[in-house]
């Protein structure tokens, strides 16, 4: 195959819906469309249209495959478009694979990944973590790991706080679900915390309920804010004015973190990560140079980096500052992007 091959990408999410599967999807076809002829058939009416974009799919991938050296595939859900696409057109077929999407316990859907996802020629994991999953359910399968990106658009040292000012602020970005770990960190941790400290959460899911049955049984309401529909341009606003990113991820049976993307973006703002060391959060953050990794569920280690890093502001401001350095360099779109080139080349 030649250096450059050109792609065609197929993805059951995209923007406008929002999401970290969405983003990926985005940035992946975006960036790699930078650097080859690239072609994006792509869901952009979120869950619902699923079964009608399943069938527009199969036609246009169909039809448009010849005209490019790979098939990119978003996630093992589609991996049935990937395996037909190989079938008929002998074209080379690559899938994403996050996480969850390979351990999902249904038994249909497991009988659906065995049936298709087998023959893909290439497994493109997004953490050391996910391709574990693979591994462990398709040992034949050839894999390789490439890290999301982050785009160094978040980071503004112009922006500051006007209110909050005499607070502390802890910052949690991401999709309330009970792997988050967020109701454990305010029922756990907070109350270690001086009365100074405040967290705020961003995000809407289906643990909020919990998360705010949390917050009432620790009487902590004047101490945790939970903002939903927040605009990127606030979450902005809070990665370059809070002190502290928290991502104190649980250990959940048949749910996982495949990454972290959150904390990244919350690196390159300079901006110092305090988050668990399960699953595929070490890729994310590597301890010591764009944040500080906790055991999971040791609230008292939690408690003890976050008051040390607020009691030294200089060495929380030197640690942000590298961690910065560190997160750009080594997780830039366009060095990931050319990975992604690399090992479209490289496949047979």
């Amino acid at each position: 195959m030649n250096n450059t091959p050109s792609v065609l990408f197929i993805t059951r999410t995209y923007p406008p819906v929002r999401g970290g599967m969405e983003q990926l999807s985005y940035d992946i076809t975006t960036e790699v469309g930078k650097l080859t002829g690239t072609r994006v058939i792509a869901n952009r009416y979120g869950k619902k249209f699923l079964p009608i974009f399943f069938v527009i799919a199969i036609i246009r991938g169909l039809l448009e495959a010849k005209n490019y050296d790979v098939v990119h595939i978003g996630d093992p859900v589609l991996c049935g478009i990937g395996w037909l696409i190989k079938k008929i057109t002998k074209k080379p077929v690559a899938m994403e694979v996050h996480g969850l999407d390979v351990v999902y316990p249904s038994k249909i859907y497991q009988l659906y990944l065995r049936t298709f996802f087998a023959d893909m020629n290439l497994v493109i994991c997004i953490s050391r973590y996910a391709e574990t999953l693979v591994n462990e359910k398709f040992p034949t399968l050839k894999t390789t790991i490439i890290n999301p990106g982050v785009k160094d658009v978040f980071y503004n040292s112009n922006l500051t706080r006007t209110e909050l000012t005499d607070k502390k602020i802890l910052l949690t970005v991401g999709r309330l679900v009970k792997r988050k770990g967020v109701a454990w960190f305010i029922t756990n941790v907070l109350p270690l915390l001086p009365e100074n400290i405040i967290y705020i959460i961003v995000g809407k899911g289906a643990e909020k309920v919990i998360i705010e049955n949390a917050i009432q049984t620790t009487k902590q309401q004047n101490r945790v804010i939970l903002l939903e529909n927040v605009s990127a341009e606030k979450v902005k606003l809070l990665y370059n004015t809070a002190d502290l990113f928290i991502m104190p991820n649980i250990k959940i049976s048949n749910d996982a973190e495949g990454f972290g993307l959150v904390a990244v973006e919350a690196a390159s703002c300079a901006l110092p990560v305090i988050a668990t060391n399960i699953e595929g959060i070490p890729d994310a953050i590597i301890d010591g140079q764009n944040g500080v990794l906790i055991e999971s569920e040791n609230a008292q280690a939690f408690a003890e980096k976050i008051n040390s890093l607020l009691q030294n502001e200089k060495e929380r401001k030197e640690f942000g500052k590298n961690a910065r350095e560190f997160t750009v360099q080594n997780f830039a779109w366009p060095k990931i992007a050319q990975q992604y080139i690399d090992k479209f080349s490289e496949i047979e």
